[in-house]
């Protein structure tokens, strides 16, 4: 009987779930990737890398939408906090989720820290130009 080609072995990058846990569905030692899986590993890292930007982007974006509301807030002697839009905000992100997409604790985790790091952009921009340092509330 002829020996059977030896093919060259699949993506196997993890599942998430398999991730998480620490495995890889494997037992034993896993077998060095090969170039091509290499190149494929890399070309997906940098996708991951460029949405990682495009969302630091676009806290930046929402950063500077924030501190026009507060602008305009501070003109009218209003509050820079509304608790109330909060929660409709972390009510709006927990009702978007999506099987197979994040959570909606993720979501609302994710929400929290931008929220966080507004405030203290926020109040850093209100502290005057030495508090601020280079990413103050309009950007550079």
């Amino acid at each position: 009987m002829p020996r059977k080609k030896s093919t060259p072995r699949r993506n196997t990058l993890p599942t998430p779930s398999a991730a998480s846990t620490g495995r890889s569905g494997r037992s034993g030692p896993r077998p060095p990737l090969t170039e091509a899986e290499l190149r494929t590993l890399r070309r997906l890292r940098k996708i991951v890398d460029r949405l990682n930007e495009a969302l630091c982007l676009l806290c930046d974006v929402r950063l500077r939408a924030a501190g026009t509301i507060a602008e305009w807030k501070a003109e009218r002697g209003l509050p820079l906090v509304d608790p109330v839009r909060e929660e409709e905000m972390f009510a709006a992100a927990a009702d978007s989720a999506v099987p197979g997409g994040f959570s909606a604790a993720d979501r609302c985790a994710v929400l929290s820290a931008v929220l966080r790091g507004t405030k203290a952009a926020l109040k850093a921009a209100s502290a005057g130009p030495k508090a601020r340092g280079r990413g103050g509330v309009r950007g550079r």
